[in-house]
């Protein structure tokens, strides 16, 4: 299967290119009524997603029904597939003839399976002959990706079964001449929806659904074609992915670590590329259903998720000073940080429905040193009605504070002795987790009520912690993790959980107790039963995780997912070696 994942779903950075319109003398006789009725809804259907999949399954008269198919939905890439060789000879000489090679294919299938990964076609189109039986009428639903639509020339008792409840993966609209079945999303998907995953700099995802051994599910590397031989240096800076669309920014194309790159929207379950905004690198990235919010230096923008098109733009007042560095979604507020040269920042916030400001507060500005650059530093996250930030580059001082996120009201402010470099904020289990990328590291975490000091430690890894079940877990460099129980104030255990390379770019994790990272390899770590496991042929680039639908989206370079059900298992270390316990109060 990884073979034929690789053949149908490494793919490029556009869909239906090279396609031949057939002029009206070429055109063949018109299908039967029932047939030309299912290629009308499949465009109806279709009609909401810009790019995607279509499987026919059976080569219907040896492939005009794919032919049809594919003249209707040029912006498709078809697939026909059938189990009987003759018919699908038959439908590729067909394509062949038509010039239609590139956007439709047809595929053999052995047994009773389809040769197509879980969860990839927008539409599957087939009849009660050709999905007679049970096991290949299940192969049908499952290739069907979430929101798909499977269009059912007939009526077939097998399928009513299958969607019948309990279950409640699918819904049937039963038709005198065409059975419309949707799949619908399970509970258990998560979705990342922002930067880090929500509005309280979690790196972990809600998503119940990924589980061990991986499998891939797709890979792109349109990144190939962007930036020829420095493709390699990508990053995945502030993904966002829900169950529409996975959006990104490949990073930079040359030498330059400050080249913008592209804004990139791509199907989640398929790898399919959406639509590209060239030369843009927002700020902020915030998704809620198929609505993708971009924050620029002077305007936040609402941006149909599907297809790119700009819906509406609200430009910041003049009250609002400098350049947006950060904003986040929290309930109907944008809330966000702007900062000027030699000037306080500007805490803002802004109704998401009208673009009104409802308030705004000056706090201390800091300043990021990035090589000879001095760049306006910032760490905010929101938490239990709050807003916490910090100032970045002050020296020897570490200093906080908290707003009220209704009103902007300040509600405390401290200020520590420290490295002056906190980068990132997260807000968990009512404390301010304070990371400071400093040399050595150190981690405070605060009373998120007051700024009170709770905790503090140098050294405990190399990200800011990932917090699962009142335990925040921190991994080092060289395979070592520490684990500290926030309530009770105590570190419960650290030790190596492998010895394979350096930890590097923030891990992403599950409420299951998954955390996903990088040592050498792709590394996981279960937290029920402090086991390690790792994927040594897969090394994610740096800052390249985040999880969503099911599956773990990564950066190596190129894209990939990988969603569980595998059958080649991870190689299964050894039950982490603990070295040692600390009484931290």
């Amino acid at each position: 299967m990884a073979g034929i994942v690789t053949a149908m779903l490494a793919v490029g950075g556009g869909v239906g290119s090279g396609l031949h319109r057939l002029s009206a003398e070429e055109k063949p006789a018109a299908p039967a009524q029932a047939q030309e009725g299912v290629v009308v809804e499949a465009a109806h259907v279709a009609a909401e997603i810009p790019r995607g999949l279509i499987l026919e399954v059976g080569c219907r008269g040896q492939g005009d029904l794919a032919l049809e198919l594919a003249r209707a939905i040029p912006s498709y890439r078809v697939y026909a597939a059938s189990w009987d060789d003759a018919r699908v000879q038959d439908a590729r000489r067909k394509i062949e003839e038509a010039g239609l090679y590139g956007t439709l294919f047809a595929n053999g299938a052995e047994g009773k399976g389809l040769p197509f990964p879980d969860d990839s076609m927008n539409i599957v189109v087939s009849s009660a002959d050709e999905l007679k039986d049970e096991v290949r009428l299940k192969e049908a639903l499952r290739i069907l990706r979430p929101d798909g639509t499977l269009l059912f020339l007939g009526r077939n008792d097998l399928l009513k079964k299958a969607v019948a409840p309990p279950q409640t993966l699918f819904k049937l609209t039963d038709g005198a001449d065409l059975t419309k079945v949707q799949k619908l999303r399970p509970e258990a998907a998560g979705d990342w929806a922002q930067y880090h995953c929500d509005e309280h700099g979690s790196l972990v995802s809600r998503d119940r659904l990924l589980s061990l051994p991986l499998k891939v599910q797709w890979m792109n590397y349109y990144w190939r074609e962007l930036c020829g031989e420095s493709y390699d240096q990508h990053r995945f800076p502030g993904a966002v992915a829900n169950q529409h669309v996975l959006v990104i920014n490949d990073g930079k194309r040359n030498d330059s670590a400050f080249d913008p790159g592209d804004l990139v929207a791509l199907d989640p379950y398929n790898g399919l590329v959406l639509w590209r905004r060239r030369d843009f690198f927002p700020q902020s990235k915030m998704l809620v259903d198929k609505t993708l919010y971009l924050a620029t230096a002077r305007d936040i923008l609402a941006v149909d998720a599907l297809d790119g098109k700009e819906r509406q733009r609200y430009a910041l007042p003049a009250e609002v000073k400098g350049s947006v560095q950060h904003v986040i979604l929290w309930e109907r507020l944008f809330i966000g940080i702007a900062t000027s040269k030699g000037q306080p920042s500007t805490v803002f916030a802004m109704e998401v429905a009208t673009g009104k400001i409802v308030w705004t507060r000056e706090v201390e500005a800091g300043v990021y040193r990035f090589g000879n650059r001095g760049y306006y530093g910032f760490s905010m996250c929101i938490g239990d009605g709050r807003v916490y930030g910090t100032a970045y580059g002050t020296v020897h001082k570490d200093k906080f504070w908290a707003l009220d996120a209704a009103t902007g009201n300040e509600l405390w402010k401290k200020e520590y002795d420290g490295p002056g470099a906190t980068t990132s904020l997260l807000f968990g289990e009512g404390k301010l987790f304070a990371y400071a990328f400093a040399d050595p590291t150190v981690i405070r975490v605060l009373d998120a009520k007051d700024g009170s000091e709770f905790w503090t430690k140098p050294n405990p890894g190399l990200q800011m912690p990932v917090l699962i079940n009142n335990v925040a877990y921190f991994l080092g460099k060289m395979g070592k993790i520490l684990a500290f129980d926030v309530p009770a104030r105590r570190e419960l255990y650290h030790g190596l959980v492998s010895n394979q390379g350096w930890g590097c770019g923030p891990p992403a994790a599950t409420v299951t107790g998954l955390i996903f990272h990088r040592y050498g390899g792709l590394g996981v770590f279960s937290t029920r039963d402090e086991v390690s496991y790792s994927y040594p042929g897969f090394c994610p680039a740096c800052g390249g995780m985040i999880i969503a639908n099911g599956m773990l989206y990564a950066s190596r370079p190129g894209l990939y997912a990988f969603a569980g059900g595998g059958t080649a298992p991870a190689v299964r270390n050894a039950k982490v070696a603990i070295t040692g316990k600390e009484d931290t109060k």
